[in-house]
């Protein structure tokens, strides 16, 4: 059997509208996990999950986070709701101290109005005149980030239009307690049937400084994650997946969840592929898909189940790009809930309603791209209720699938999936192994929670973090293939499934660190540091930054070797030499003419740093060592490839190609008007007519001058490039 196992300095954070008023606790119970020193300059809340992102290009994280339903001393004045919705972004000043950009209180007048006594009875002088006094008013400014604020958030962050900055699209939930500020009417939304709960999807394009701007009519879905709950108030799905499927050079966009309201003739669960055209801002769904028995929506509305022709099977759940059989193309995997009405594949168990499918990225024959359900339903069956991620395995290179959550008959359990692509099995899944944490296999297990799997403590081997489980624990693997923990717990825990974790290298070690917010327990004095009280402990709403601090000190990551670029036959093609490490993935990055900058993962060129924190593996595949894109103009082009750790957060710097493409038009074969003939130092350039020819290295440098169908003495040895009319002809001498 394979084994599925191995795997900016903070500072002090300062915010001006914040004061320490505890003494910083003496903490305990928490191994190698450290809460920042300075972790009660954020601002707590519930019922969201943070992202983690370069949002402003300075090499630097990023924070955002949005929360409602919280209350706030400082906005009881006047005009404002103490229960505020936030729209937090911090940005990370490099200098120990984060700038805020959010929606706080903002002056509005002076009012002068009659006093009021401690019972709220107006109050009047001894000649009984009413006794009047000034009084600010205040209104909730918008959001200086220009995100409009909300609750239980799902985040897919990727460049749509290739300016090199991070963009986002966000779901979440806004409801009419907003009495202040009334962001739910700045929105188009769905409400959940007659509760006080409406659904919003937002696009967002970076500003480039940490704000951004409110992108309308993208032509995506509404569409919540489908958890056991209506309001979408559990966060572990992965709604929205990001890559570019048909490699043009725009990322696509993945979406799974649940309708809010369904109308007759439509899913109530969609799975969905959409995409990008050209990085307008507008997205377009594609119905590209062979799913086997077909795809069907479920009965619904006293209608009975109806095809839907070239789509995927609508699951709610979980959506993830990934290369799954390292072929070099994004396949697509959707794991969750479908009902059985909508299930069609002979080979899956009948009333066993945790579905998962495997579409893998083919040729359409007509030059386009396809996506064909490959699943052995009979083996792979992911959990439902609950949350995944992908790993690589250091054996093979191909990435296993950790998955928790509810199995029909056999209940809550968290497995691996070992990736079998690599032994030409065409479903890639089989069927999952139990996992054994402190000698007893699996654990008490619920379910509403998500895997978060990194090498924590740098030993080579995949260790997992609970996001969601109530002693917020992280659990390390070993040669064994079993997994034990640190301490008992951290000492912040008890985060419920409202609750939402990003890791990333917050203290440029290379290890993942964690930021979490969320409903929490924590005891008396940690709760009054945090909070930034004098009194109180218990549960209540925190953000707290964890630092790994682990002694294990993470490997660099060698950059790919022999990078080379070529326009040939209307494509640009990069090949490179990997570093033999299985556990890395291998960004391109191609800035072009005419289409921005295209990069697999979103990477600062000059240094390396790989600017976002999730959908890293949408990287290209270890040995794969190629990738291509249309050529869509003659010359501009500059190419790099480098590696991404998938286990740490170590990445390399670009290597960047030994071609020099700013000059070199495109590059054909022989064709009908030039054909190039060779015979020692002697080229013949044959043409149809007369013509200048230039002939020029790889490194775009003129060798040699002449004319077509004439000889033309070329010294220079390897491989050339004839530049004829605006067309190139590649030959080797």
């Amino acid at each position: 059997m394979k084994k599925f196992y191995s795997a900016a300095m903070l500072t002090a954070v300062a915010m001006t509208s914040f004061s320490a008023s505890a003494d910083k606790p003496d903490w305990d119970h928490q191994g190698s996990w450290q809460i920042f020193e300075q972790a009660n300059q954020f601002r707590r809340a519930q019922q969201t999950r943070p992202i983690v992102a370069d949002f402003n290009n300075d090499n630097r994280f990023d924070i955002y986070y949005g929360c409602g339903g919280e209350y706030f001393d400082e906005f009881t004045k006047p005009g404002l709701w103490a229960w505020p919705f936030l729209s937090l972004m911090y940005i990370d000043n490099g200098d120990g101290t984060y700038k805020c950009l959010w929606n706080g209180p903002e002056y509005v007048e002076t009012r002068q109005e009659q006093k009021k006594d401690g019972d709220g009875n107006p109050m009047f002088d001894e000649n009984d005149n009413p006794i009047m006094e000034d009084k600010d008013y205040y209104k909730q400014s918008f959001p200086e980030n220009g995100i409009i604020p909300g609750m239980r958030q799902n985040y897919a962050v990727f460049d749509y239009d290739n300016d090199g900055l991070m963009d986002m699209y966000i779901v979440m939930v806004v409801d009419s307690n907003d009495y202040a500020a009334s962001y739910r009417d700045q929105l188009y939304f769905e409400q959940v049937g007659d509760r006080n709960c409406y659904i919003t999807c937002q696009l967002y394009h970076n500003n480039g400084n940490g704000t951004f701007s409110l992108v309308s009519d993208h032509g995506l879905p509404i569409v919540r994650p489908d958890s056991n709950a209506e309001e979408a108030d559990r966060l572990y799905n992965n709604t929205f997946a990001v890559g570019d499927y048909d490699r043009d050079g725009y990322v696509d966009i993945a979406i799974c969840g649940k309708r809010t309201n369904r109308t007759s003739g439509e899913p109530y669960r969609i799975a969905q592929l959409y995409r990008n055209l050209n990085g307008t801002g507008k997205f377009e769904m594609m119905k590209i898909a062979e799913t086997k028995g077909g795809s069907y929506a479920e009965a619904q509305l006293d209608e009975p189940e109806f095809e839907l022709p070239g789509q995927f099977l609508p699951i709610g759940g979980n959506v993830k790009f990934a290369d799954l059989n390292n072929d070099g193309w994004l396949d697509l995997l959707f794991t969750g809930y479908a009902p059985g009405s909508a299930i069609h594949d002979p080979n899956h168990p009948s009333n066993v309603n945790n579905v998962s499918r495997i579409y893998l990225n083919k040729e359409d024959g007509e030059g386009g791209r396809k996506f064909v359900d490959v699943t052995d339903a009979t083996q792979f069956l992911a959990g439902r209720s609950g949350g995944i991620d992908l790993s690589p395995n250091p054996d093979t290179g191909y990435l296993d699938l950790y998955s928790g959550g509810y199995f029909d008959g056999n209940g809550w359990i968290f497995r691996v999936f070992n990736n079998w692509a690599d032994d030409g099995e065409s479903g890639v899944y089989g069927e999952g192994i139990d996992l054994t944490f402190e000698g007893k296999e699996n654990l008490d297990w619920v379910e509403d929670y998500r895997p978060i799997v990194r090498d924590f403590n740098a030993d080579g081997y995949a260790d997992i973090y609970f996001d969601g489980r109530e002693n917020n624990n992280t659990w390390y693997g070993n040669a064994a293939g079993t997994f034990e923990k640190e301490c008992d717990y951290l000492r912040i825990r008890d985060f419920n499934n409202g609750s939402g974790a990003c890791a990333a290298d917050l203290n440029g070690t290379g290890r993942a660190d964690l930021f979490i917010t969320g409903w929490c327990w924590a005891e008396g004095t940690e709760y009054q540091y945090i909070r930034n009280t004098d009194s109180g402990g218990g549960h209540g709403p925190l953000a707290v930054m964890y630092e790994n601090q682990h002694e294990n000190e993470p490997e660099d990551v060698e950059a790919p070797t022999e990078v080379h670029a070529v326009i040939e036959d209307g494509m640009l093609n990069v090949t490179w030499v990997d570093n033999g490490d299985l556990t890395c993935a291998y960004n391109v990055y191609i800035e072009t003419p005419d289409r921005g900058k295209v990069c697999l993962v979103p990477a600062d060129p000059v240094t390396g740093f790989v600017r976002n924190t999730t959908d890293r593996h949408v990287a290209v595949r270890p040995e794969v060592q190629s990738y291509s894109i249309p050529a869509t103009a003659e010359k501009g082009y500059k190419v790099g490839v480098q590696a991404i750790s998938l286990f740490t957060e170590k990445y390399s710097p670009f290597t960047w190609s030994v071609e020099d493409l700013s000059s070199v038009g495109s590059i054909v074969a022989d064709n009908t008007n030039v054909e190039v003939s060779v015979n020692g130092d002697v080229v013949v350039v044959n043409a149809d007519a007369n013509a200048d020819v230039q002939i020029i290295d790889m490194l775009g440098r003129t060798v040699a001058t002449g004319a077509t169908n004439a000889a033309i003495n070329v010294a220079t040895k390897g491989v050339l490039i004839a530049n004829v009319n605006g067309k190139a002809v590649k030959f080797v001498k």
